[in-house]
């Protein structure tokens, strides 16, 4: 499917060429080289910053945010792992935070 897109896509940029040619060749005068430049170079700047702008520098953050769903108190689905006993705990405490204070105190008393 990516072969026959960009197949497409040269067919038809081959395509605009030659009409442009064609025009050009129909449509010749001497001012005709001030609009032709103008176009190249426009073009090749608009290229030069598509490319640019996609090679800019991204970082991959180690920490993130993000919402638990809390049932009544507990997490809808909270995992042990065994080799991530650390990561375990923090989710397990922060169940403990989505408890209800009014179940918390009932069971004390």
């Amino acid at each position: 499917m990516a072969v026959a897109l960009l197949v497409a896509a040269v067919l038809g940029g081959a395509l605009l060429l030659v009409a442009a040619i064609l025009l050009c060749f129909l449509n010749y005068s001497e001012k005709l080289w001030g609009p032709i430049v103008s176009i190249v170079l426009g073009g090749t700047v608009a290229a030069i910053i598509a490319v640019a702008s996609g090679l800019k520098e991204t970082r991959v953050e180690q920490g993130f945010a993000t919402s638990v769903v809390l049932d009544h108190g507990l997490a809808a689905f909270l995992p042990f792992d065994v080799t991530a006993q650390k990561l375990s705990m923090r989710l397990s405490s922060l169940a403990s935070l989505g408890d209800p204070l009014s179940r918390r105190t009932a069971t004390r008393c």
